[in-house]
C-alpha cells in the first residue's frame, strides 16, 4: 500500500546571495505547508568560508560562497537525508540549485523551474547578453541536475515550453504552477500614500513614472532611462522612481551624463507599506523587461491601481495578457510613446487601470500551496511506484 506524505524538505537558496524573491517564495511555501498540518523543513547552504570576512572584494566572496554552495551543503544535505523516513518529498525551490538533484535523486523530489533565461543566455541564445567562463560552467551543472530531475513545476506556460525544447524527456514529468504572490496590494489613498513616503524625503505629490525590479541585464532599466529622458523634448519630464535593486553604473552615468539627478530617485530596501504607497501613486508602471519567468511587479501594480506599460517577454504575454500598454523591449520609442500616451490621456489611464485590476484578480486567490500539496503526493506515488518495478 502508498505510504502518505510525511513530510517536506524545502531547499531553499543562499542567503549571501540575496535572491529576496526565491528566498520569499521558499517562505510562502513553508508558511502555507505549516498552514495546512504538513510537517515541513527548510534547509538552506549556511554562510561558512563566506562569513570569514564581510569586508572580502565581491569576486573573492563569490568563489567562497561557492565552497559553501557547491562542496559543504551537498555532503550536509547527503546525510540529513539519510535520516528522514522513505516517505518524505526534497522540494528544491529554485532551478539555479539543479546541482542538488543529484544528492537527493534517489528520494522522491521535484525543483521548480522559474526560468530557462540563464541556461539560454550560457548556450548563446540570447544576444542582449553574454556570459562567462565560469558562468557557463555553473549554468552547464544546473542543466546538468535539471535532466536527472524525476519531476519539474514550471512557474509559466512560457517557460515550461523552453525546458521541454532543451529537454524532451521531461514533458510527462512537468506541469505548469503559477507564482503569484501571496498577498496582492490594494490600493491606498492618496493622503495615506504620500504619508507614508514622506520619511523617505521623497516628493510623492509630484507625477512619476515607477519601475520595480533589479539591475539585472534583463530588467532593461536603462531602456527606460533612454525613454524617460524623451520627455525632455515636451518640456514635462515627471520624475523616474527605480525601486527595489541599487542603480547601477552604467544607469548611474546616464542620469549624470544628461543631468537628471534632480528628477531620478533610487529607493532600496522597501517596507511593503512603502512599496504598496508607491503603486498606489505612480502614474504609470513601467516593466519593459527582455525576459520573465512569471512577473510579480506589473501584477501588484494593477492590483494597486496603476496603470502598466509592459513587454510580453517571456511569461509575461500570459500573466498579464491585454491588460496592458505592450512595447518592444528593443525600442525606447515605443516606450515613450507608451508612457506619454498614458501620461497625458486620464481617459485611457482610467481604462487601464480597471482592465489591469481585472487581470489581478485572477490571481487574488490563486490556490498555490493546495497545488503543491498535491504535487508532492504525486511525487512520493511516483517515486514509490518506479522504486517497486526496479
Amino acid at each position: 500500500m502508498p505510504q502518505q506524505l510525511e513530510r517536506v524538505v524545502l531547499i531553499g537558496n543562499y542567503a549571501p546571495d540575496k535572491q529576496w524573491s526565491m528566498l520569499n517564495f521558499a517562505e510562502q511555501l513553508r508558511s502555507g505547508l505549516k498552514a495546512n498540518k504538513i510537517e515541513v523543513d527548510l534547509w538552506q547552504p549556511q554562510p561558512v568560508f563566506n562569513r570569514l570576512d564581510s569586508s572580502l572584494p565581491g569576486a573573492i566572496s563569490k568563489w567562497l560562497g561557492y565552497i559553501d554552495k557547491l562542496i559543504l551543503f551537498p555532503r550536509r544535505l547527503k546525510r540529513a537525508a539519510r535520516t528522514l523516513p522513505d516517505n518524505t518529498v526534497f522540494h528544491i525551490c529554485d532551478h539555479s540549485n539543479g546541482f542538488y538533484v543529484p544528492v537527493i535523486k534517489n528520494r522522491p523530489h521535484l525543483i521548480t523551474c522559474h526560468d530557462l533565461m540563464a541556461i539560454l543566455s550560457a548556450r548563446g541564445e540570447v544576444p542582449q547578453h553574454q556570459t562567462g567562463f565560469t558562468g557557463k560552467k555553473l549554468q552547464g551543472y544546473i542543466f546538468a541536475g535539471l535532466t536527472q530531475a524525476e519531476r519539474i513545476v514550471c512557474d509559466s506556460h512560457s517557460s515550461r515550453a523552453d525546458l521541454i525544447r532543451l529537454i524532451p524527456t521531461v514533458e510527462s514529468g512537468s506541469k505548469v504552477i503559477w507564482l503569484p504572490p501571496p498577498v496582492l496590494p490594494d490600493r491606498l489613498s492618496n493622503s495615506e500614500a504620500q504619508a507614508i513616503l514622506s520619511a523617505r524625503n521623497f516628493p510623492a505629490d509630484k507625477p512619476f513614472i515607477l519601475h520595480v525590479g533589479s539591475g539585472a541585464w534583463y530588467k532593461n532599466r536603462i531602456a527606460i532611462l533612454q525613454a524617460w529622458q524623451k520627455f525632455r523634448e515636451t518640456n514635462d519630464l515627471p520624475n523616474l522612481v527605480f525601486a527595489g535593486g541599487d542603480v547601477t553604473p552604467e544607469e548611474h552615468t546616464f542620469v549624470q551624463n544628461h543631468e537628471l539627478e534632480s528628477q531620478f530617485f533610487s529607493l532600496t530596501k522597501l517596507e511593503t507599506k512603502e512599496l504598496t504607497a508607491l503603486y498606489s501613486l505612480a502614474s504609470v508602471f513601467c516593466f519593459p523587461s527582455h525576459y520573465e519567468g512569471f512577473g510579480l511587479p506589473p501584477l501588484e501594480a494593477q492590483s494597486a491601481g496603476c496603470p502598466v506599460v509592459a513587454s510580453h517577454g517571456g511569461s509575461l504575454a500570459e500573466v498579464l495578457e491585454a491588460s496592458i500598454v505592450q512595447v518592444d523591449p528593443l525600442s525606447s520609442d515605443s516606450i515613450f510613446v507608451a508612457l506619454k500616451q498614458l501620461i497625458d490621456s486620464p481617459e485611457e489611464r482610467a481604462k487601464l487601470i480597471e482592465t489591469g485590476h481585472r487581470n489581478a484578480d485572477r490571481f487574488r486567490t490563486y490556490p498555490l500551496i493546495d497545488l503543491y500539496i498535491n504535487e508532492y503526493r504525486e511525487a512520493l506515488t511516483e517515486h514509490q511506484k518506479s522504486t517497486a518495478l526496479n
